[in-house]
């Protein structure tokens, strides 16, 4: 496994959160409002209903984000397997954290503890694939 298939969880997430921000929310009084029929004469395809409109809208995003959330999912359970390939458990814990936890290089550092740092933790982590690109050549 390669540090950039590792790292795609992190970009996955990213791409949900952004998804859940466009959701937009549906007001009480958006939903309960009806459409007004004044029976006017109106040009074709001239016709709104922004709440169908916005419902259509957010259940299109809500299956996007399904979507990744399955391969999130997926990608987990890849990295599970390969950690369990890994024979260093510092290297598994740093592998944890950063790619399925998702925690920034300094929560890394706290979490493992001892004198580790931020910089230490994001070194071990690029050795340790830059060791594991060396063996497959």
């Amino acid at each position: 496994m390669t540090r950039e298939e590792v790292s795609q969880i992190y970009y996955l997430t990213q791409e949900i959160r952004q998804l859940q921000s466009r959701l937009t929310p549906m007001k009480r009084d958006e939903i309960l409002t009806p459409q007004k029929m004044d029976g006017m004469p109106r040009a074709a395809g001239r016709t709104s209903d922004p709440t169908g409109s916005c419902a259509v809208s957010n259940a299109d995003l809500k299956l996007q984000i399904e979507k990744l959330l399955h391969e999130v999912k997926k990608k987990q359970r890849e990295i599970f397997e390969y950690i369990g390939s890994v024979e260093d458990s510092m290297i598994r814990m740093i592998i944890v954290f950063r790619c399925v936890d998702l925690c920034t290089w300094e929560e890394v550092a706290r979490k493992i503890g001892g004198p580790m740092t931020a910089e230490a933790a994001r070194k071990a982590f690029a050795r340790h694939f830059e060791a594991e690109e060396s063996r497959k050549i």
